[in-house]
């Protein structure tokens, strides 16, 4: 298996060692530190993240949801649809217009990833910089692709 669970690919980094870099950022880590500044890259699947605020009730998610279980959310309780049932597929994230659901990690391969990183080759040339991955656990199981 030549792939792993990309929460980001951020580009323009400045903090994450020398000159311009592109950080990765993997999901899935075995520890629960306090001070995790991913928690959202803990869990090593893709992930929906709600924005309740965001959500503008047009209902673009209800036919979207292959489960039935999408629908507008509530700002002001921020209830949605019971999680237990979502199968995290993202789909409803993709047509919402206003960006209230956000799917929070996707399966890429080494390949698309090097893509990805090659595209700020040009700034990593010029300013010393050059590639970090971080996570969740960049050594995680769920990584191997990727070490």
């Amino acid at each position: 298996m030549n792939t792993a669970v990309v929460y980001n690919v951020q580009r323009f980094s400045l903090h994450d060692g020398p000159g311009i870099r592109t950080t990765v950022f993997l999901k899935g880590c075995p520890l629960s530190c306090p001070w995790c500044h991913n928690p959202e890259s803990r869990d090593g699947r893709p992930q929906l993240a709600i924005k309740a605020d965001r959500c503008l009730g047009c209902e673009l998610c209800m036919p979207a949801c292959p489960e039935g279980i999408a629908g507008p959310l509530d700002s002001r309780t921020s209830i949605h649809r019971p999680d237990a049932f979502c199968i995290h597929c993202g789909a409803c994230a993709e047509v919402c217009p206003a960006g209230a659901r956000d799917l929070l990690g996707e399966d890429m391969g080494v390949a698309r990833v090097i893509a990805e990183i090659e595209r700020d080759r040009s700034y990593h040339a010029e300013s010393g910089g050059g590639v970090t991955f971080s996570g969740g656990e960049p050594i995680a199981n769920g990584n191997a692709a990727f070490q």
